[in-house]
């Protein structure tokens, strides 16, 4: 997916690269920090950081995709790409370890 969102901004099919390319520079975020992904640990440094706001970070702007801020021409492909993107990351978080595991039955049907 990251591959062909590349593909589609290198062949220039979008009308403003800026919130495909933030997309993408999410999903390459996302990919290299995978392994951090585990509902134990999201609730530890949540419940750690609670009320608290880190220090603002330059590449976060970079990596802040907002799809209503999106070409209305692109954002029906944006949406697709979203939709299948956050899926799999969302099952990864949720049941791709043994805590998510344990998790899995408070999730809905």
């Amino acid at each position: 997916m990251r591959d062909e969102l590349q593909d589609a901004l290198l062949a220039g099919e979008f009308e403003d690269s800026t919130q495909p390319t933030k997309l993408k520079r999410l999903m390459e975020l996302t990919i290299r920090s995978a392994d951090e992904l585990r509902p134990t640990r999201m609730i530890v440094l949540m419940s750690l950081t609670k009320g608290k706001r880190p220090p603002f970070d330059p590449e976060e702007e970079s990596i802040n995709f907002e799809l209503d801020k999106a070409n209305p021409q692109d954002k029906p492909r944006l949406m697709a790409l979203w939709s299948g993107f956050i899926t799999p990351v969302i099952n990864h978080v949720l049941i791709g370890s043994w805590s998510g595991l344990l998790l899995k039955p408070a999730r809905r049907p």
